[in-house]
């Protein structure tokens, strides 16, 4: 799962002969249930943070499922992708929010390459650089 502005993916390998006609996944503004259906799931969690539900989906490729979440705040950074799993070390969640503010800068100024662009002390949080709304961009 890499850094998105306003998405987080979730990849699932999904046992052999599984197609996604079998596959019930449903999703709510801050859970996830993934499973077969006629089975208990495999996944029954909270989400790392708000999603918009109508906007997220599942799809199937190769024979991985992927969960493509839509977050409802755009730029947040969530410390897990599922409140049920670990979280993310604060080193690696500096380097996740450096990577979305320059994927931000990217998309605010398309015409500059932010890629080598370097951030004196702690990056802001969303709140602090871009005017801490709480709605969608």
């Amino acid at each position: 799962m890499g850094p998105e502005l306003g998405d987080v993916n979730i990849y699932v390998k999904p046992p052999p002969g599984v197609t996604p006609d079998m596959i019930d996944c449903k999703l709510t503004p801050s859970h996830l249930r993934l499973g077969l259906r006629g089975n208990p799931p495999f996944l029954d969690e909270p989400t790392g943070g708000p999603i918009v539900a109508k906007e997220s989906h599942f799809y199937m490729v190769d024979g991985e499922i992927t969960v493509a979440m839509s977050k409802m705040r755009k730029g947040e950074t969530w410390g897990t992708a599922l409140g049920g799993r670990g979280q993310v070390d604060p080193f690696t969640r500096q380097e996740i929010q450096r990577e979305l503010m320059i994927e931000r800068f990217q998309e605010e100024h398309p015409g500059f390459d932010f890629r080598s662009a370097e951030f004196n002390g702690q990056v802001p949080t969303r709140a602090r650089s871009w005017g801490g709304s709480s709605t969608p961009s």
